[in-house]
């Protein structure tokens, strides 16, 4: 994730206690559940456009969330930097 997200760092699980912001509170992805994991049971989901391809543009003004990839020019160059941030 640093390539494209050099700023984030790997949000990891620190428990309920945790001041943290950006970590797991209760999502531990190592617990067992009966006999699976929760990373097994809990597949996290993203709407893809919203997310990587709007531009936070509406009625009242221009965008305001500005994705790294949107610099790049070339469409299928542009387009892999977007799919290796998101997946």
């Amino acid at each position: 994730m640093g390539e494209i997200f050099p700023d984030l760092p790997k949000i990891n699980y620190e428990g309920e206690n945790s001041s943290n912001l950006l970590s797991f509170k209760y999502y531990n992805p190592e617990e067992k559940i009966r006999d699976k994991k929760m990373e097994d049971i809990l597949r996290f989901a993203v709407a893809y456009w919203h997310t990587f391809c709007h531009d936070g543009s509406d009625p009242f003004g221009e965008g305001t969330l500005f994705k790294p990839w949107n610099k790049i020019n070339d469409p299928i160059e542009r387009a892999e930097k977007k799919s290796r941030g998101c997946f």
